[in-house]
């Protein structure tokens, strides 16, 4: 049987949290739980208000019913790395048995939907229908969102939204979940707030694209794990 791409991409993630480890980052957290079964899915959804778009479920059934990972690796800015600030970090929980916990947290970006005007930047064409047709994936701690888009023309983007309606707010990260996921794994999971995510953002592609210039920069940052100042590097 063919790996699935999402075995392959966690498998990557794991490789990227192991080397951070190695380098002795703050933090540097992963945990896969084993694939979701259809029965597990099938129970959950029976307790959501709505139904796991069919890519969702792709993920929870051939990748993991579980997903954390959280990892901080500080350094020192070099030649060539300077997008990347003083230091580098990645972060994502995707749960089955939590998807009620996230939708909970969705239902708060309700009111941004139904007054687009009280929001800050780009959402003034926003509404409660477009609200409806998205289903959230990942829950920033700054109030960002990744959603998938369940319904409509565009079905199957996945999109961040901005809690403050900044530049990157509406971007397209993926043109599938797939995309986007595997994408994001192999990358280490950056952010997910939208300022962490915009400078590994390949906008001639408008995705997320791991083969970029920039998100080779990117890997190679977080692999070299250059200490910043006064901080030895630990013997392995």
């Amino acid at each position: 049987m063919a790996t699935s791409s999402y075995a392959k991409a966690i498998e990557a993630l794991r490789e990227i949290v192991d080397v951070v480890r190695r380098n002795g980052a703050e933090s540097a957290e992963l945990a896969v739980a084993a694939p979701a079964s259809l029965d597990q899915v099938d129970l959950v959804e029976r307790s959501l208000s709505r139904p796991i778009p069919e890519e969702l479920m792709e993920f929870f059934l051939e990748g993991t019913a579980a997903l954390n990972v959280h990892w901080w690796l500080e350094r020192a800015a070099g030649p060539g790395l300077r997008y990347f600030g003083t230091s580098l970090a990645g972060s994502a929980d995707i749960s089955l048995p939590d998807l009620h916990i996230l939708l909970t947290n969705w239902e708060g970006w309700e009111d941004t939907f139904r007054d687009p005007g009280g929001h800050a930047g780009n959402n003034l064409d926003l509404s409660v229908a477009d609200y409806r047709r998205l289903f959230p994936i990942v829950s920033a701690t700054n109030g960002d969102m990744v959603v998938y888009v369940a319904e409509g023309e565009d079905k199957g983007n996945v999109v961040l939204l901005d809690h403050e309606g900044g530049d990157f707010d509406r971007a397209v990260l993926g043109r599938s979940l797939r995309d986007f996921l595997c994408s994001w794994m192999v990358l280490g999971c950056p952010g997910p707030e939208s300022w962490e995510l915009e400078p590994l953002y390949d906008f001639d592609e408008q995705r997320l694209n791991p083969d970029s210039a920039i998100a080779r920069k990117w890997l190679k940052a977080v692999r070299t794990g250059v200490r910043a100042p006064g901080r030895p590097r630990p013997r392995l």
